[in-house]
C-alpha cells in the first residue's frame, strides 16, 4: 500500500498528506467544500415542510439550516424546505432538505415547489403546454398521481428546487 501512495504522490505532485489526511491536506479541504456546517456553512432559512404526494399545508417557521457557500451567493432569495413523502423519491429522498429560488426558470422537467391550493404546498416535476401545467411525480413506486393544473386554476409557483440535500448529512 505504501508504495502506491507514494507513487500517487509523485505522479501527482501532492504530498502523503493530500491523500490520507483527513484533518489537513487536499482530502479534507475537498471534502470540507461539500460538507455544509456551522464552520463552512452559510444560513438560510427554513420555513417548514413540503409534501412529495399529496399536497399538505406549509408548516411556517422562523428557523434555518446551512448550505454550502455556493448555494447561497447563487440563490439569494432561496429558502429552504423539508420533504416529506414519497411522490419524488427517485430523485429527492423523504425528509430532505431543498433550496427552492423563486427567481428560477421553471423550465419544463425541473423540480418545482407549487401551491395547487392556497396554504398547500406540492414538489414534482413541472411540464407545461398551453393551457395547462402538469405536475408529475417521479416515484419508484408509480402509485401517486400527477396533478393537472389548467389555465385559471388557482396555483402559485413558490419556486425551483435547485439544491438538495438527503437527510442526515447537514
Amino acid at each position: 500500500r505504501e508504495r502506491h501512495v507514494q507513487r500517487m504522490c509523485e505522479l501527482f505532485g501532492v504530498s502523503r498528506d493530500d491523500i490520507l489526511s483527513e484533518d489537513h491536506g487536499l482530502a479534507a479541504q475537498a471534502r470540507a467544500s461539500y460538507e455544509p456546517s456551522l464552520r463552512s456553512g452559510v444560513r438560510m432559512p427554513l420555513y417548514g415542510w413540503t409534501h412529495a404526494g399529496e399536497p399538505m399545508e406549509e408548516i411556517e417557521g422562523d428557523d434555518y439550516a446551512y448550505v454550502p457557500p455556493v448555494v447561497a451567493q447563487n440563490h439569494p432569495r432561496g429558502f429552504l424546505l423539508r420533504v416529506r413523502g414519497g411522490c419524488m423519491d427517485r430523485v429527492i429522498p423523504d425528509g430532505s432538505l431543498v433550496c427552492v429560488d423563486p427567481d428560477a426558470e421553471p423550465s419544463t422537467g425541473r423540480i418545482v415547489v407549487m401551491e395547487p391550493t392556497e396554504g398547500e404546498s406540492v414538489m414534482r416535476r413541472i411540464y407545461r403546454g398551453s393551457r395547462w401545467v402538469m405536475l408529475v411525480a417521479d416515484s419508484w413506486s408509480g402509485e401517486h398521481e400527477d396533478i393537472v393544473l389548467r389555465e385559471g386554476d388557482q396555483n402559485r409557483l413558490l419556486g425551483v428546487v435547485v439544491w438538495w440535500q438527503a437527510a442526515g448529512e447537514s
